[in-house]
């Protein structure tokens, strides 16, 4: 066993090209610190913007990736033994009854693969753009990074992705995962305090796929074949709620009528879809108005027309208008910043 991993990334058209190749060290220390790099890759069918966060036992890759031609991909090959974290962006539609694309990485979801090696394909959406972002850690890291964790130790994770077990495990990307992910790149935390500050956001990270179920786990009294297709259906309002599709649309899109779609949803997930989009909207309301931002603004990030609405229902929600919501020390802070 080599004592790093081997990180490839390639763009895929018939044949995989190798442009970007990175080692990462298995074992680290305190001493270890975190670089930084970007780099753009240009290819005959397509080009991709990285930005890369690494040290020993962890690398972190942003992709921004535009194809230039049909049927190409990006390839992210990881050999040598480790836990890959992989997610796909939402830029632009897809047809997600396009048996074409069966067998491919899901916009809404987030994956977890503890193997020896991993190959993570990177489709275009329709406007031939995609995002992707990768966390790549090492088994010591992952030890190091979660021991002592009492929650850790009890979950059947321990037994697998600390060992040479392979495991694939697949979530929704929920708001709160969405959350973390988004912290690791948007936060301006300076330069020495990096490496602990992704290492709380990634053990955050650990903590809340521990307290959601797995895709797999879900839908049991469904039908196989509808299931799969209800995934696709919640994976597509986690990424498109701002701009959510009617029910017909959403039938269209998944390739399920109408009726199904609206029976067996509400078994699989407890809700209703407008209940569904409705509670994703309002959280991100909440979790915006914490951020700072204005009434008005949010309410139109989230698609609705007339903020007189989005009040109503923020009120029906949670018992308080947005203003009522927004923290003192908030309200103070936005009145400074706007003098």
């Amino acid at each position: 066993m080599k004592n790093e991993s081997d990180i490839r990334v390639s763009l895929w058209e018939g044949y995989a090209k190798s442009l970007l190749e990175i080692g990462v060290p298995t074992e680290y220390a305190e001493s270890d610190i975190l670089n930084y790099e970007q780099q753009d890759i240009h290819g005959e069918c397509g080009n991709i913007h990285v930005k890369k966060w690494s040290m020993p036992g962890l690398c972190i890759l942003w992709q921004e990736i535009e194809m230039l031609k049909d049927n190409s991909c990006t390839i992210l090959d990881i050999r040598e033994p480790h836990i890959a974290i992989a997610c796909f962006g939402s830029d632009g539609n897809r047809d997600l009854g396009d048996e074409s694309m069966l067998g491919k990485q899901l916009p809404g979801t987030l994956e977890l693969h503890n193997a020896d090696r991993t190959l993570i394909r990177t489709y275009p959406m329709e406007n031939g753009k995609n995002k992707q972002l990768s966390i790549i850690l090492s088994r010591p890291f992952l030890s190091k990074l979660l021991y002592g964790e009492y929650w850790f130790k009890n979950h059947s994770w321990r037994d697998t992705l600390l060992t040479d077990k392979e495991g694939f495990y697949q979530y929704f990307m929920e708001l709160p995962l969405q959350h973390i992910l988004n912290a690791l790149w948007n936060e301006d935390i300076f330069a020495p305090l990096k490496r602990y500050y992704f290492e709380i956001k990634l053990k955050e990270l650990f903590f809340m796929l521990h307290l959601q179920s797995e895709i797999s786990d879900l839908g049991s009294e469904v039908p196989v074949d509808i299931r799969s297709k209800l995934v696709d259906a919640k994976a597509y309002l986690l990424t498109n709620y701002h701009k959510a599709p009617t029910i017909k649309q959403l039938s269209r899109i998944i390739g399920l009528n109408e009726f199904k779609l609206k029976h067996f949803f509400k078994i699989m997930y407890g809700m209703t879809i407008k209940s569904y989009v409705i509670t994703l909207r309002m959280e991100q309301a909440k979790n915006l108005l914490w951020n700072g931002y204005g009434v008005n603004e949010v309410a139109g990030q989230l698609g609705y027309k007339n903020v007189s609405h989005f009040i109503l229902i923020f009120k029906r929600t949670f018992g308080e208008t947005p203003r009522q919501m927004i923290p003192e020390s908030k309200k103070h802070r936005n009145q400074s910043l706007t003098i």
